[in-house]
């Protein structure tokens, strides 16, 4: 004989602690009570937005392929710095083909192997700097970047060449750093709204370099970039006061967004655009007008180099040499 079953105890409400539901009262809020919640909102949406900005957990890179590790940590530097400087020589093709279409309108559309030549080293080496400091060559770093997530970073960069030409096409916007007598009331406004941009982005990841390192590392990271800066600066400041012979300082565009990209190492949507637009540039300086020197002489023959030259010159019939 069976015994009947026995009744089952009544269940209990969850606590909200247990089921993460929040229970609603019909108790009316004090204000103090609606101003504390908004406030805690307020601050979570701050930290939500903080921590998208410097997002370091991303579920695509741990389910990405491992293929890299199996190489030595010497071997994929090597590799990945190779990588890093195809993606170069990529923007470079870019603004190659926007130059055929007169993008700017005053880039050099026929190009010979010696301004290939000299493009191509002098951006491996700027690009090598570059990549360095923006921690390419580190495995976590590369996978971010190279995520397809971040097919935004890629469209930003390779999409910076042709837009910058476009903006030189503008009629009040063709000037350059180097004569501010000529600048208009248009070009001022740009450039003004362009450099309270970068300082804004810089500060930025100055202030992310803060919260995310310690002093010492804050503190390497800041100096590493004055560093650079400084050695410009202190170049020009030198060449002016100690040389005899005429020097000009033309700071070309290629070097303002190359300084701009130094400061973007942070695996951050905000940091990766940087890096995009500040690389971005770099190769289009170098694509459009080949590379450009800061510092410039004054005479073809005013170098040390030059002043052992011993050429001749002739012609069929009377010229200038310019």
């Amino acid at each position: 004989m069976s015994l009947p079953p026995l009744p089952r105890p009544a269940s209990r409400p969850a606590s909200a602690a247990s089921t993460g539901t929040t229970f609603t009262t019909c108790a009316p809020v004090s204000p103090s009570r609606l101003s504390l919640h908004q406030s805690t909102e307020l601050e979570g949406g701050l930290r939500s937005l903080t921590e998208s900005l410097l997002d370091k957990h991303d579920e695509e890179l741990e389910a990405a392929p491992r293929g890299l590790e199996r190489l030595s940590d010497y071997c994929r530097r090597f590799l990945l710095m190779a990588a890093w400087l195809l993606a170069l020589a990529a923007g470079y093709g870019v603004e190659r083909v926007a130059c055929q279409l007169k993008l700017p309108y005053d880039c050099i559309r026929r190009a010979d192997l010696y301004e290939f030549y000299s493009d191509f080293s002098n951006m491996a080496l700027y690009g090598t700097v570059l990549g360095w400091f923006v921690g390419i060559t580190d495995l976590d770093r590369f996978r971010w970047l190279s995520s397809r997530r971040r097919w935004y970073v890629w469209a930003v960069f390779l999409g910076t060449p042709p837009a910058y030409s476009a903006i030189s096409n503008i009629p009040g916007l063709r000037h350059d750093l180097a004569h501010w007598a000529r600048w208009g009331p248009a070009f001022i406004a740009v450039e003004s709204v362009a450099l309270a941009g970068i300082l804004g982005v810089v500060l930025w990841h100055l202030i992310a370099a803060k919260r995310g390192r310690g002093w010492a590392d804050f503190f390497a990271y800041l100096l590493s970039r004055l560093v650079v800066l400084a050695w410009f600066g202190g170049s020009a400041l030198m060449l002016k006061v100690t040389q005899t012979a005429t020097v000009y300082m033309h700071l070309h565009h290629l070097y303002i967004g190359w300084m701009l990209a130094l400061w973007a190492e942070f695996s951050s949507p905000l940091s990766g655009v940087t890096l995009a637009v500040g690389t971005g540039i770099f190769v289009q300086g170098v694509s459009a007008y080949s590379f450009a020197p800061i510092f410039i002489p004054g005479g073809c023959f005013d170098t040390p180099a030059g002043l052992q030259l011993d050429c001749s010159f002739r012609d069929d019939s009377p010229f200038t040499l310019r």
